[in-house]
């Protein structure tokens, strides 16, 4: 992590964590970009089918578009900011030598900003160009944005006014032409799409905020959801903020989709233009196990006799894994089954409560010099 000022508690349990664990990163599930970090920069890929083998259950990575610069090479790359589904990372040569990176669940868009380095767009394959009218273009330009076919797939690539694009060998060499240095970099559903994506690609968001409340007594969840940008250059503050299907589909909401949809591995992902979005989610609880069916001549598949080798199987084998990763799998395994054999008067309640019991009594406590089962405060990660 860059060092900073008010020295936060660092988020382990993110969709990017892989950035503050590791040299560099690996990949970083934005949705609809992916995004990896190396010696040289970041490559951005454009998942839209399944990994064939299918014994990988994820999509399938192929021919990035990778953004460098000449002569680039940083050491690491470190989080510089996080919001609550957004982060910015920044990857650091010398003193004044970076490349700052931000993306963010959801947003079509990667933004690089550039100190001491001149940019560098690579492709590991044929391109095209083109303009806001789909007509051709080829390079050099200059220009503050365009369009890029590449792979199958469409891509802008925006920049401050009056930059100079070049290409040489499948590299496009940027120069920039006064002190704002960035590029963006913005995933097209369709090649007709590239002056809507300009009108907001030059604001970056620099934070990211989901508030919610329940209000029980009208069974209603309310997310509200705050993106806070920074303009890079012009005066829309809007970024374009795709949703996945659990927060359009059965709920009330404010989004008004714009019709750009994405596939992604949670579903279809649309779109909407903003800052500020509010969902609400009908919700009146939910029970944590449902008890044994009464006698109610209600037709149901409820089987007792299955249920009691359930039990007796899970109480027959109650082993404990030594890491909190699979201990928290087996906790709740056996707190759940706890729950029916007492509702059912089984005898194995007794067995997973004691379980249970001896699995946070011992989680919870320390002896000297033994190996598992204790937790560990590590000061650098609060």
């Amino acid at each position: 992590v860059v060092p900073s000022t008010n020295n936060p508690p660092i988020p382990t349990n993110k969709w990017w964590t892989d950035l503050i664990i590791h040299q560099y990163a690996g990949n970083m599930w934005a949705y609809p970009l992916t995004v990896s970090a190396d010696a040289q920069g970041i490559n951005i890929y454009n998942p839209t089918t399944w990994v064939p083998s299918g014994t990988t259950p994820q999509l399938a990575l192929d021919s990035p578009m990778s953004i460098r610069g000449q002569g680039f090479a940083p050491a690491d790359a470190r989080a510089l900011r996080w919001g609550d589904w957004t982060v910015a990372f920044r990857m650091q040569q010398a003193t004044n030598q970076f490349m700052d990176v931000t993306i963010g669940h959801g947003l079509p868009y990667v933004w690089t900003e550039f100190t001491g380095a001149q940019p560098q767009v690579v492709f590991a394959g044929a391109t095209t160009f083109f303009g806001d009218a789909g007509n051709a273009l080829a390079l050099p330009l200059t220009t503050n944005h365009f369009g890029i076919s590449y792979s199958g797939h469409y891509y802008g690539l925006f920049a401050p006014d009056n930059t100079q694009f070049a290409l040489s060998n499948g590299v496009i060499n940027v120069t920039f032409a006064g002190t704002n240095q960035y590029l963006v970099v913005g995933l097209l559903p369709a090649q007709a799409n590239l002056a809507y994506f300009s009108q907001f690609a030059y604001a970056v968001p620099r934070d990211s905020q989901m508030n919610w409340g329940y209000d029980p007594v009208a069974g209603v969840v309310t997310t509200s959801w705050h993106v806070a940008t920074q303009l890079l250059q012009g005066s829309e503050p809007r970024v374009i903020q795709g949703w996945l299907a659990h927060h359009w589909r059965n709920t009330t909401n404010n989004l008004a989709f714009n019709g750009l949809t994405y596939p992604t591995a949670r579903g279809l992902m649309k779109c909407a233009a903003g800052t500020d979005f509010q969902i609400l989610y009908p919700f009146n609880g939910l029970p944590p196990t449902f008890p044994p069916p009464s006698p109610t001549g209600r037709v149901n598949d409820y089987v007792p006799s299955r249920m009691n080798s359930y039990l007796t199987s899970v109480a027959a084998n109650t082993n404990i894994a030594p890491d909190s990763y699979w201990c928290g799998k087996d906790m709740v395994r056996y707190a759940q089954h706890m729950a029916m054999a007492h509702d059912m008067g089984r005898p194995e309640f007794s067995t997973l409560q004691n379980t249970a019991r001896s699995a946070l009594q011992n989680w919870y406590t320390y002896t000297p010099n033994e190996p598992t089962y204790y937790f560990a405060a590590y000061p650098a990660w609060k």
